[in-house]
């Protein structure tokens, strides 16, 4: 009996040093850990989706109350840890208080800020904390109802208090050309700065409804700003088409900066990297859901229109967390590429200096050539000179001797008539004299 008892004895104690030993390491092995804080809307649609693009993380959902939970489809119960109340007052689902500086999150995404949303000045200092940790954060606003001005303004008062310039201005957008069907369901694009260019891999196009464009501010002056890739910690992320315009400045508010004629690319979503004690944390602000209502960001498809939402939420969050996941290796392979660039233009330009120096010697012998070239010409125009003064000369002495050998013709002719006629005359007179002596 006690025999038999032994070997089970061991054997659990075995498993019981497993389980601990595979329990340990476990928790060594980190993965980033992300809070989605759905107390902000009712509307969960699409949260399916985020949490299955966070497969590799440690995901929580923050609900107001345990009857929110069968809003939740069947995998995200079961995938993500589930907590309900608020920010500062949080709880599981056996009601024991959860705090949220326990949970080591690396970021907060608030997915859906609605018009009646409200944040407790308890939750406030709990994200201001959150941040000076330097952890990231992500806030949309929901768009879907029809005057956003208390929602926008919740988030800016939000924003504000957390250190960050970012704002949505108090318009909605539209764009006639680069819709689905609806100017206000738009098509926005990737267009990082160029330092976190790795967000775009794989996102062509995103859907958002009816967004609020970003704009920034410092936060010692009241004018707000348009934001460009120029501003200092500033990253623009995504923008509309050219064809955008303002489709209204909601009732009973102001703009803060877009009026209601302006036209062109709108920022919206952008992300500032505040620096507060030497730590870095990350901001980002988007003017439309990223989940909720039938046009989310993190939607896949419309009707017959793929988009690449899904992508795009993941590629954020894996840079905003730092744990890169996948864009480790894109980022890397940029970054050889760029190298690869700098090396090939550093190359271009030395050959070409080369190349310069090589026409420059070349024009330089060609001038020497030139002037070789242009000395013989001289050279041989004077003897072409020379020649033809001579010709002229020759021609001359034939002349003359042409002349001389007439004149010479013309004394022979004389010589021999004058010799005719001396031999005539003494022909005559030797006639005379023999006849003068015969008589």
């Amino acid at each position: 009996m006690k025999r038999s008892i032994l070997p089970m004895i061991l054997t659990l104690l075995l498993l019981i040093n497993l389980l601990t030993w595979t329990a340990t390491y476990a928790e060594n092995v980190k993965s980033y850990k992300v809070l989605i804080d759905l107390t902000r809307t009712n509307d969960f649609s699409g949260i399916n989706i985020l949490v299955r693009q966070l497969y590799d993380g440690e995901i929580y959902i923050l609900l107001k109350d345990i009857s929110a939970t069968s809003s939740l489809d069947f995998f995200t119960r079961n995938f993500a840890t589930i907590f309900y109340g608020s920010l500062d007052n949080m709880t599981d689902a056996r009601g024991s208080s959860v705090k949220l500086e326990d949970l080591d999150i690396d970021m907060i995404i608030i997915p859906s800020v609605s018009s009646d949303a409200r944040f407790t000045q308890g939750e406030i200092d709990k994200l201001r904390r959150f941040v000076e940790e330097g952890r990231a954060i992500w806030i949309s606003l929901s768009t879907y109802s029809r005057n956003n001005i208390d929602a926008i303004d919740v988030i800016n008062r939000l924003l504000t208090y957390l250190g960050s310039g970012l704002s949505l201005d108090n318009v909605s957008i539209k764009d006639p050309v680069n819709n689905v069907g609806d100017p206000l369901k738009m098509i926005v694009y990737p267009s990082p700065s160029s330092d976190i260019e790795f967000v775009r891999y794989g996102v062509d196009k995103i859907l958002m409804y009816r967004p609020s464009p970003v704009i920034w501010r410092n936060l010692s002056e009241t004018k707000y700003i348009s934001i460009t890739k120029e501003l200092a910690n500033v990253k623009i992320i995504t923008v509309t088409s050219s064809d955008a315009e303002v489709n209204e400045i909601y009732p009973g508010a102001s703009s803060s900066y877009y009026n209601q004629s302006s036209k062109g690319s709108f920022v919206v979503t952008a992300a500032e990297i505040l620096k507060i004690r030497n730590v870095s944390s990350t901001i980002i602000l988007s003017g439309a859901p990223l989940i909720g209502g039938s046009s989310p960001m993190i939607i896949g498809r419309y009707d017959n229109t793929i988009f690449n939402g899904p992508i795009f939420v993941r590629n954020i969050v894996l840079w905003a967390t730092g744990y890169m996941g996948e864009l480790s290796f894109l980022n890397v392979l940029n970054n050889k590429i760029d190298r690869s660039t700098e090396l090939l233009i550093e190359q271009i330009g030395n050959v070409s200096r080369d190349l310069n120096v090589f026409i420059s010697n070349v024009t330089n012998r060609l001038d020497a050539i030139n002037t070789k070239v242009s000395e013989y010409d001289q050279k041989i125009n004077d003897v072409k000179i020379r020649s033809e003064n001579l010709s002229a000369l020759t021609a001359l002495l034939s002349d003359e001797i042409n002349s001389l050998r007439s004149s010479i013709d013309n004394l022979r002719s004389y010589v021999m008539i004058s010799i005719g006629l001396s031999i005539a005359s003494l022909a005559i007179s030797l006639t005379l004299y023999i006849l003068g002596r015969r008589k």
